[in-house]
């Protein structure tokens, strides 16, 4: 038999040692906010590497020392034995903050500071995962240890070195915990949510490579812990016939379902669905009546004032999912058996202009709501940039009016969109939201194809001044410009530049595609990859933080406007 590589004989050690470590550990499950072993968490990433090779999660330009190097002087470990066993006794627990934070352990007022700079500058961006006023670090900690965790790794944004390990040890432990040791609970989603959110913020795999697997764990979460379908008596209510399960007016079963959970499975969908929608880089949830039952429970229960906007963007969005999948739906028939665009268009138009008219002029005012209603307009009349949607042979009637008018309404659409979340103040571009981003990655991308469509009557010269896709361009470049200068300087260890630095670089070479394009006549067409990859940054360079931003998403949003590829 031949004797095994050199290379091969050390991965089988390193795997040998971590299922030794397994075995010598203790039964019992371990607790997410339980103390963590660095010497233990440092085996399993090596073990990690040594497997999976070539790691991305090792594409960053400031990895941490190897705690197991005689080297190493981090102060975190002179906290522990003196042990260096990768057979200790450790049950390889989540980390905890004092890893983020290597040169002093945090004090409890530190992590007090740190959950009222979540509360004040993150949460505000969707406040529908809700920490009580009442609970401080410690109570958090006691009480949903694995949304502690999270809260504690996004604010601390002077450490993004360190926020990135501590991102990757959350999302390896997670994903542990559910399928490894068949843990969920509430507050596992509720960390989920809320680590997607800012995801692009702290994640050491660039956008094309990141994968849509947290999305899916939080899917998979809410169908673990049965939050997506009534409340059952028993195991096996599943098997039972459909009538069984139809969910009464007033149910006693339904009695067992908290407001919070309601709340966490509303925010869950809300979230998936904008992205769903606005990237097509992963898939919502299939809808059910439950979930409009737990609208119905969570207005009329509302604990939070939060609660009422969750509902009414909720329902929204049920409309623009609605209105996308009938677009879908419509535009694989075949021609001459369906009726025009337009008609279709003015009917769901009526049904989101009596359903704003139903909100309090309070909600109507509010800036969620606001950016949601006008994403869905963008939904709505974006299929006018389709020239296949109209008869290209019309007869009875005059098709360039109608398309005409919806171009407009496209066109105005978008510009709210966008002039809405340039009115933030700049601050908040240091913490945008992926709801947000999608929000405008999908206006600015619809304001580009429609200053390129070509149709009689429909000015181009006019609209690039009524929408001038080159000044937003410039206001956006500026504000993510801005944004990641205050979040580079603010680091208190050297790394790769922030997300806001490589978006307002990626947002460089999409305005160069649209020069180019604007001067060549501005006819649309499939902007490929090797098009972008062909104009240089302003500064000469391909710095390595460009990739932040996908090619491939812009090159998806700024096609031909074909939106059901």
């Amino acid at each position: 038999m031949e004797l095994v590589s050199g290379a091969h004989e050390e991965k089988i050690e390193s795997l040998v040692s971590l299922l030794a470590g397994a075995q010598a550990a203790k039964s019992e499950r371990a607790s997410p906010a339980s103390k963590p072993d660095p010497l233990t968490d440092s085996a399993s990433e090596a073990w990690l590497q040594a497997v999976h090779q070539p790691d991305v999660w090792h594409i960053r330009t400031n990895p941490l020392p190897d705690p197991t190097s005689a080297s190493t002087s981090r102060s975190t470990t002179s906290q522990f034995t003196a042990s260096t066993s990768l057979t200790s006794e450790s049950s390889h627990p989540p980390v905890t903050l004092n890893y983020l934070i290597p040169s002093n352990p945090i004090q409890p007022n530190d992590e007090d500071r740190l959950l009222n700079t979540f509360r004040e500058k993150y949460a505000i961006h969707l406040p529908f995962i809700v920490i009580p006023p009442s609970f401080n670090s410690n109570l958090l900690r006691t009480e949903k240890p694995w949304l502690h965790k999270t809260v504690m790794m996004i604010a601390s944004e002077e450490y993004r070195a360190r926020q990135v390990e501590v991102a990757k040890q959350i999302s390896l432990d997670l994903a542990t915990a559910m399928m490894w040791r068949g843990e969920k609970s509430i507050d596992m989603l509720q960390s989920l949510i809320v680590y997607n959110l800012w995801a692009y913020y702290y994640s050491a795999v660039p956008p094309q490579l990141q994968s849509t697997a947290h999305f899916q764990l939080a899917n998979a979460m809410v169908f673990d812990l049965g939050l997506q379908k009534p409340v059952k008596d028993h195991e096996n209510a599943d098997m039972l016939p459909d009538s069984t399960k139809v969910i009464p007016e007033c149910s006693p079963r339904e009695f067992k379902r908290t407001l919070e959970e309601r709340r966490t499975l509303l925010a869950c969908y809300f979230s998936i669905s904008v992205v769903s929608l606005c990237t097509r880089k992963t898939e919502a949830v299939q809808l059910s009546s439950y979930y409009e039952y737990n609208c119905n429970a969570l207005q009329e229960t509302a604990e939070y004032e939060s609660d009422l906007v969750l509902v009414a963007l909720v329902r929204l969005q049920f409309m623009t999912e609605n209105v996308y999948k009938n677009s879908s739906l419509r535009h694989l028939t075949t021609e001459g058996t369906r009726a025009p665009v337009w008609m279709f268009v003015k009917a769901m138009r009526c049904e989101l202009d009596a359903f704003w008219a139903s909100l309090p002029p309070k909600l109507q005012q509010n800036k969620f709501l606001l950016m949601s209603y006008h994403t869905s307009m963008v939904f709505l009349y974006e299929s006018s940039i389709q020239p296949s949607s109209f008869p290209t042979n019309p007869t009875s009637f005059n098709y360039t009016s109608p398309r005409l008018d919806m171009l407009f309404i496209c066109l105005q659409s978008c510009k709210s969109v966008l002039d809405l979340c340039l009115a933030e103040p700049l601050s908040s571009f240091r913490r945008l939201s992926s709801i947000q981003l999608s929000h405008v990655g999908h206006a600015i991308s619809a304001l580009f194809k429609l200053s390129l469509v070509e149709e009689p009557g429909w000015d181009l010269a006019e609209i690039r001044k009524t929408a001038n896709v080159l000044e937003y361009f410039d206001r956006f470049i500026a504000n993510f410009e801005q944004a990641g200068k205050e979040i580079d300087t603010m680091q208190r260890e050297t790394c790769r530049d922030c997300f806001p630095t490589g978006c307002s670089r990626a947002m460089r070479r999409v305005k160069g595609v649209y020069e180019s394009r604007a001067a060549a006549g501005g006819q649309l067409g499939d902007i490929g990859i090797e098009e972008l990859a062909t104009l240089p940054p302003p500064d000469g360079t391909f710095p390595e933080q460009f990739d932040w931003v996908d090619d491939v998403y812009w090159q998806e949003l700024l096609n031909d406007g074909n939106m059901w590829q």
